[in-house]
């Protein structure tokens, strides 16, 4: 009788001990993959703000302005397909077990999640907008500028065989507008994130994005957000996202 159960037991220790070595080697993945690093950078010498102008007036050229982008959060996989033009944004995040999808339009954002029938928020928080992905580049630009987060020219360098120049977004702590508008969106994408990330103490900490402005179109080909969630002073998860511009 021993020997019948020594089998299944050893094949499901197996099982376990693949499981666990595949997801420790997808944490270290991650972790390197997600980083976007300039080669050969050096110091950028210009203006942040000029630099931030040129780049907002090759994006409102542009009729309508697509990004695909990877987030993880919790060490899942998450696919964002977002679309942005002036007055409207639609944002749809895919993972294995569902979809949801977000349409902003004028001061309402619509909601698709495929079970629980369509919702809407209205936009009384423009910050609501931002984490739902359907605001343009320059509403958030100037969300920063108003809630008083750092935006500072990074380095100067290339990346995928083309020249950029970085400018970053950084804040200790965001702001309480903002924290409110993330238990707004969050809710939504409690099961794609695995937490529930919407109770009261939630907050986010260490912001930062990466913008990478191309040298000759001076279009912002790559987005990197990173920050961390946390419940009070309890750290919960990190949040890492990797954007790129669709032409």
């Amino acid at each position: 009788m021993a020997r019948m159960l020594f089998l299944p037991v050893l094949i499901i220790i197996l099982v376990i001990i693949v499981f666990l070595a595949l997801r420790v080697k997808s944490m270290f993945a991650l972790s390197k993959s997600k980083d976007i690093v300039l080669f050969r950078p050096a110091p950028y010498g210009g203006d942040v703000g000029e630099l931030a102008g040129t780049m907002l007036k090759s994006v409102n050229s542009l009729t309508t302005v697509e990004y695909q982008t990877e987030i993880r959060v919790n060490y899942r996989r998450i696919i964002n397909f977002s679309r942005t033009a002036p007055g409207s944004g639609y944002s749809k995040f895919t993972w294995k077990g569902g979809v949801v999808e977000f349409l902003r339009e004028n001061d309402v954002i619509g909601i698709k999640t495929g079970k629980a029938g369509d919702k809407s928020i209205p936009l009384e928080n423009r910050w609501v907008d931002f984490w739902c992905g359907t605001s343009p580049l320059e509403e958030n630009m100037k969300l920063f500028w108003e809630d008083g987060l750092k935006i500072t020219a990074g380095n100067v360098g290339s990346y995928t065989q083309r020249n950029y120049t970085e400018i970053i977004v950084l804040t200790h702590a965001m702001s309480p507008r903002s924290n409110q508008a993330f238990k707004v969106f969050a809710p939504h994408m409690a099961r794609m994130y695995g937490k529930n990330l919407a109770e009261p103490g939630v907050n986010i900490r260490n912001f930062m994005m990466k913008i990478l402005v191309n040298n000759l179109t001076c279009l912002p080909d790559y987005i990197e957000t990173k920050f961390n969630v946390f419940k009070d002073s309890e750290f919960i998860c990190d949040y890492l996202q990797n954007s790129r511009l669709l032409y």
